[in-house]
C-alpha cells in the first residue's frame, strides 16, 4: 500500500532537510512548488490506532500533489547520481528477473552511456530520463511511476526504435533514502541478454549439468548421476542429452546406458548403477536435487524447443495407441462376426471341435482337445 506522506522539503538556505531532522518553528518549503509546507508530528505513539508518521503537509488549497513530488524528486536524484557515476568513470550494475526469459540479468546500466537528461524530448515521447551515448543517441530511458505507468505509444515507440526501457515503481517517500537500491533494483526492464534460438526464436536459458554424488535406491552402494537444470523448476534426464553432454557426462564418471522402463513402456537412456546395473529413471529425477552435487556450466540450451520435441513425441504416441485400439476393436468386431457365423467345424485328427483363438501371430482355429491335440488351422 503506497504512503505519500511528504518527507523531504527545503529549509530557508534551500538545503534538503529531512522530515526526521525538521524542528518545529522553523519554515520548509515544498520542493517542487516551492509553497511553505506545515510541519506535522503525531503526538499519538507508534503502534496506536490513529499514530501518523511525522510528515510535511500544503495547505488545503495547494495545487501540488504529493505523488507529484515524489516523482519529480526522485527522478531529479536519480539523474544527479546517476551523473556522477559517469564523471567518475564508475560503472553500476542493476539486476532483474527478465519476463522473457525467466533468468535473473545483471548489467551496466552505464556501458555505452555519456550523459544523462532529465525530460529529454523524444519525437513521440518525454521520458523521465534518457541516458544518452557520446553521439546524442538514446540508449536507455527511466520511467518513474508512481500512480501512472508509462502509456502504450510510448513503450511501442521505444520498442519500434530499440531503446531500453526501465520502469521504478515508488511506493513513499522512504523510495528516496533508498535511492541507489531501487536503481540497482528495477521494477521492469524491457532488455534480455539470452539469445535468441535459431529454429524456434524464443529466448534460450542458461543451462547448467549436475553431476550428483548418491547412493543406489536398490543396492545401496554409492553412485554418480547426471541431470541438467532446466527452466521453471524442470530437470532433464539423460535422454534429452545431447552427444557432447552424454560425454561429458561420462568423462565424469556417470554411467548411462538404455533401459526399459515399465512406467512409460518404453526404452531410454537412463543412469545406471555401476554394483547392480538398476537406473534411475527421469520420473523419479527431483527426488535428487537436494542432494551434493558438481554443477558444471553449460552455456545456453532452447528449453522451449526441448519441450517442443517432447510434446510431438507424446502426440504421435497417442496417435500411435489410438489407432492400435482402432485396430484392436476391428479385429474383435470381425472376429465376433466370424463367430456368430462360423458352423462347427470338426478337428480332422482327433474329431473334436476347432475353436477360434488368438495367439502370438494373430487369430487362428485351434482343437478344444488341446494340449493333447495340437491341431491348428490358419483363418483366412
Amino acid at each position: 500500500m503506497k504512503d505519500l506522506s511528504i518527507t523531504y522539503a527545503q529549509d530557508v538556505d534551500n538545503n534538503l532537510i529531512s522530515v526526521k531532522n525538521a524542528c518545529k518553528g522553523q519554515q520548509y518549503f515544498c520542493i517542487e512548488c516551492g509553497e511553505e509546507l506545515m510541519l506535522k508530528v503525531s503526538k499519538i505513539p507508534p503502534g496506536q490506532k490513529y499514530y501518523r508518521r511525522s510528515h510535511f503537509s500544503h495547505r488545503k488549497d495547494s495545487n501540488c500533489h504529493p505523488e507529484t513530488v515524489l516523482h519529480n524528486q526522485f527522478k531529479r536524484m536519480a539523474a544527479v547520481f546517476l551523473e556522477r557515476k559517469i564523471e567518475t568513470g564508475q560503472s553500476f550494475d542493476i539486476s532483474w528477473e527478465c519476463d522473457k526469459c525467466d533468468e535473473i540479468h545483471r548489467y551496466n546500466l552505464l556501458t555505452g552511456v555519456a550523459s544523462v537528461k532529465v525530460e529529454y524530448r523524444l519525437p513521440d515521447c518525454q521520458p523521465d530520463i534518457a541516458l544518452l551515448t557520446a553521439d546524442n543517441t538514446v540508449k536507455t530511458v527511466i520511467e518513474v511511476v508512481v500512480k501512472h505507468k508509462p502509456e502504450d505509444y510510448a513503450v511501442k515507440y521505444y520498442k519500434d526504435n530499440e531503446i531500453i526501457l526501465i520502469q521504478i515503481d515508488l511506493q513513499s517517500f522512504d523510495d528516496i533514502d533508498h535511492l541507489e537500491e531501487r536503481i540497482q533494483h528495477p521494477t521492469k526492464v524491457t532488455f534480455c541478454l539470452s539469445p535468441v534460438c535459431e529454429i524456434c526464436g524464443k529466448r534460450k536459458n542458461t543451462a547448467r549439468m549436475r553431476i550428483v554424488d548418491t547412493y543406489c535406491w536398490k543396492c545401496g552402494n554409492k553412485m554418480k548421476m547426471a541431470l541438467i537444470d532446466g527452466y521453471a523448476y524442470s530437470y532433464l534426464g539423460p535422454t534429452e542429452f545431447n552427444e557432447n553432454e552424454l560425454r561429458l557426462a561420462a568423462k565424469h564418471g556417470v554411467i548411462i546406458k538404455e533401459r526399459y522402463s515399465q512406467t512409460v513402456e518404453d526404452s531410454y537412456l537412463a543412469n545406471v548403477c555401476n554394483s547392480c546395473n538398476a537406473f534411475i529413471g527421469d520420473f523419479y529425477l527431483h527426488e535428487y536435487v537436494e542432494s551434493p552435487y558438481t554443477p558444471i556450466d553449460l552455456g545456453y540450451k532452447c528449453f522451449h524447443c526441448i519441450d517442443g520435441a517432447k510434446y510431438r513425441k507424446a502426440e504421435e504416441e497417442h496417435e500411435k495407441e489410438q489407432k492400435r485400439e482402432e485396430e484392436r476393436i476391428a479385429r474383435e468386431i470381425k472376429i465376433r462376426e466370424l463367430r456368430e457365423r462360423s458352423e462347427i467345424k470338426p478337428c480332422p485328427e482327433c474329431g473334436g471341435i476347432l475353436e477360434i483363438r488368438n495367439g502370438r501371430y494373430g487369430y487362428f482355429y485351434g482343437c478344444c482337445n488341446y494340449p493333447q491335440c495340437t491341431y491348428t488351422e490358419k483363418i483366412d
